[in-house]
């Protein structure tokens, strides 16, 4: 089995306010500017790391943007240029506001030595009220050759962003999922997590909840397959309108250059913007027998994030009303995941019955919103603000079409998200055999 190995570069602690004003290197970081666009670049931290080996290096931010919140409009987010040895260039969105949080963004590969770090605020790319940025830690790991992940880390993509994406859009997550083809030979699929789509599905969020259990964007941006050698054999990329088409374009060492290019998160792989995204993955695989969107359980501040622009944007209702396919606070929406398969145009719908007699389902009685996936999936539930687990009489299935199609579900989790938006303890937890969910009566899940 191969070996894990990570180098650690030295890591530093960024003084503020009148201490970086006495450090000399860092005395502007305390003053900010007005984010306009004729304002040049602020430097708010200068490193010198020291690498002991070469490698793929992944660089953890900590870092603020005072005064910033992803939903107040106009001050979303401060923008930082981070660069290395004045020729890698990562752009980061400060999109957690004055929250001390850790960004980890790939910066590629690094060589034994030393290397110098600059971070500055760019006011020309920040929206108008963001004016300044303060870092907090920075730590330098380098994935060597003999890492197992290496082969996963040296392919990963580089995305040139949408424009907009410090206040809409942006992409918050990276994973990616191995599968062993035999003969050395491995394909590495990566997918990003966005805040949400201005185009798509995400122009009715109603159905988006109901769809995909969410309002963030999950798409595969990039799949290649890596021979023994290390090098890529063949790749594809998620192109405008779903498409799946060959990558033909260039590299940053052998890192693909892609480029959001549609309001729907699609990429090409031509053309740049002003946003150069370097991300470094939160998780190696996919979980087992949970969909993608278990990974922003992991990142609980996703799903805040999330909420925050649906808020700011109006896409909420301003009364809650379970009855509506109009989105509310998805604080109000009981989150499922179930394994289905279904076939010949079965739909399914999850079904939750109140303690008080009323039933809710996921896809708001529409046809067109319950979901005829198979697979591991997450779907919503509106329910009255403020219920409760204990409030919850039942939980099922109900088909959605009157076919005579196959559907069946073999597993279901059903949780809330508390008031910070952390999953709270799942009020169900069940595995079992397949369960035929037959058209007309529902079924219900056992174990409540």
């Amino acid at each position: 089995m191969r070996r894990r190995r990570i180098v650690h570069a030295a890591f530093y602690r960024v003084a503020s306010g009148a201490a970086l004003a006495a450090l000399g290197v860092f005395g502007m970081a305390a003053i900010g500017c007005a984010a306009q666009p004729q304002q040049p670049p602020v430097v708010v931290s200068q490193q010198t790391l020291k690498i002991k080996q070469s490698g793929e290096g992944i660089l953890h931010l900590t870092a603020r943007a005072p005064g910033c919140d992803w939903g107040k409009k106009g001050a979303e987010s401060a923008v930082v240029t981070v660069t290395l040895d004045h020729t890698v260039r990562r752009e980061v969105v400060l999109f957690d506001g004055d929250k001390a949080h850790t960004y980890d963004l790939l910066l590629g590969a690094v060589t034994a030595g030393t290397h110098h770090l600059k971070i500055a605020f760019r006011p020309d790319l920040s929206p108008v009220d963001a004016h300044t940025a303060i870092v907090d830690r920075v730590k330098m790991d380098v994935i060597v050759p003999d890492d197992a992940r290496y082969g996963a880390i040296s392919h990963l993509p580089l995305l040139y962003g949408r424009d907009d994406n410090a206040m809409s859009d942006t992409p918050l997550i990276l994973t990616y999922e191995s599968r062993n083809l035999g003969a050395g030979r491995r394909r590495f699929l990566y997918t990003v997590i966005f805040s949400n789509e201005d185009g798509g599905t995400g122009n009715d969020l109603g159905s988006l909840v109901a769809r995909w259990g969410r309002s963030t964007d999950i798409e595969l941006i990039y799949d290649v397959t890596v021979g023994a050698n290390g090098k890529a054999e063949s790749a594809v990329i998620q192109a405008a309108g779903h498409r799946i088409l060959p990558f033909q374009g260039s590299y940053e060492g052998t890192h693909p250059l892609l480029r959001t290019s549609t309001t729907n998160n699609m990429v090409a792989d031509t053309g740049k913007s002003r946003f150069l995204f370097g991300f470094a993955p939160l998780r190696e695989t996919f979980p087992a027998r949970e969909p993608r969107e278990a990974l922003m359980d992991d990142a609980p501040w996703s799903h805040r994030l999330a909420a925050s622009e649906m808020q700011r944007e109006g896409k909420w209702e301003s009364v809650p009303d379970p009855n509506t396919i109009a989105a509310s606070d998805i604080r109000n929406y009981l989150q499922v995941t179930y394994e289905a398969r279904v076939s010949g145009g079965a739909k399914l719908a999850v079904q939750v019955r109140l303690k008080d007699g009323s039933v809710y389902l996921s896809s708001h009685g529409r046809e067109s919103d319950a979901i005829g996936r198979s697979g591991q999936l997450r779907t919503t539930v509106e329910l009255p603000p403020g219920i409760k687990g204990k409030d919850i009489a039942g939980i099922g299935f109900v088909r959605a079409d009157s076919s005579a199609a196959d559907a069946s579900v073999a597993a279901l989790q059903a949780f809330l998200l508390g008031r910070d938006f952390r999953p709270q303890t799942p009020l169900i937890r069940w595995f079992g055999p397949p369960l035929r969910v037959p058209p007309g009566a529902p079924i219900v899940i056992p174990g409540l």
